[in-house]
């Protein structure tokens, strides 16, 4: 049974239930926001590939969102593990929606293995500002079980 930890609470999750949390930072309180950021796990195959997922989001994305226009498609690093980036438009209720969307692969202390995925979403324009929030949560990012093994060392 996996543990959960989350900044306010930690819990054990039956093995019959799905970790699919998502967790998403605004900067609004209430009402739509100009500005998110959110992060949300897939669990994969053992045998999934980086490349692979990104393939299947290439294909997936145009499909799902209406007037998708992709900008770029990139290898980066993230928290020192390689990590695909994805720099795209589309419309959603007659407004444009600009993303950037980042993704890595993390392996679980039970030997499985998850997609993160963090995507950036700005309506009509990412400033100057939305970019350095976003490049500065991804600077920070630390994978746990990462720090764990440091902590142990």
């Amino acid at each position: 049974m996996p543990t959960y930890y989350a900044n306010d609470l930690i819990f054990d999750i039956p093995d019959t239930l799905k970790d699919q949390t998502t967790h998403i930072l605004t900067v609004n309180e209430d009402g739509p926001s100009p500005f998110n950021i959110t992060i949300a796990r897939k669990t994969i195959a053992p045998d999934e590939t980086l490349q692979a997922f990104a393939e299947q989001l290439s294909q997936e994305l145009p499909k799902a969102l209406p007037g998708f226009k992709l900008y770029a498609r990139k290898e980066i690093g993230i928290a020192n593990q390689p990590a695909i980036q994805f720099d795209y438009q589309w419309e959603s209720e007659g407004k444009k929606l600009l993303q950037r969307q980042v993704g890595l692969i993390v392996a679980l202390p039970d030997g499985a293995r998850r997609f993160i995925q963090i995507t950036a979403t700005a309506a009509e324009v990412f400033t100057a500002e939305h970019v350095q929030l976003f490049g500065q949560l991804l600077t920070t990012l630390r994978l746990r079980q990462t720090d764990a093994a440091h902590r142990d060392a």
